[in-house]
């Protein structure tokens, strides 16, 4: 009895020291899963950091670049402006008869050809003769007041009295001053006219 009671006095010293040795180990499994996990969070944030680090990097370069395209942009937009400025004329340079006369191109009401020559009339009545082409003509004055109608007239907007349709998807103008005939839009250039209206 002595000798079972002495057993199990030993059985109870190892039952205790495997569970120290098991609440030990468990212990240090913790502690090191979350070492590991704590070690593995921060590399992958550094990793993510560094990323996003790398893609703002990215697109500050690409607005960077952006900003320098639009600017190229705009100065080039003003280039363009300027020259267009430059090739629109405020005033022509016309004849009547052995005189020599400069217009203003906003007291034009319409430019015609008639048997060949050019004339440029007036709101005020008076007509001159110039020896440019209308197609010469058109582009040196303004497109937004200015529309080459057909291969004989080139209006000024503020010339139209009235538009009425005419034939099948044409349009037929009146001007002022009075002209004895009626300008014809075709339907091919109408709805060009119409846009050119709306500016």
């Amino acid at each position: 009895m002595l000798a079972s009671h002495t057993n199990i006095k030993v059985l109870e010293a190892q039952v205790s020291n495997l569970y120290l040795n098991f609440l030990l180990s468990f212990i240090i499994s913790v502690v090191l899963i979350l070492t590991l996990s704590f070690f593995l969070i921060k590399k992958i944030y550094k990793s993510f950091i560094l990323q996003t680090e790398q893609e703002i990097d990215y697109l500050n370069e690409q607005i960077i670049n952006l900003t320098a395209l639009n600017n190229q942009l705009n100065n080039q937009q003003v280039k363009i402006n300027d020259s267009y400025n430059e090739q629109i004329k405020k005033r022509i340079t016309t004849y009547h008869k052995d005189e020599l006369i400069s217009v203003s191109v906003t007291d034009i009401a319409f430019i015609s050809l008639q048997d060949t020559v050019i004339y440029i009339q007036m709101f005020d009545g008076m007509r001159y003769v110039i020896n440019s082409s209308l197609d010469e003509i058109s582009k040196v004055l303004d497109p937004k007041e200015f529309y080459r109608a057909n291969r004989q007239y080139l209006i000024n907007i503020r010339a139209i009295s009235s538009i009425l349709l005419y034939g099948k998807n044409q349009l037929k103008l009146t001007l002022k001053p009075d002209l004895k005939e009626y300008v014809i839009i075709s339907k091919n250039k109408a709805s060009d006219f119409k846009n050119w209206l709306e500016q």
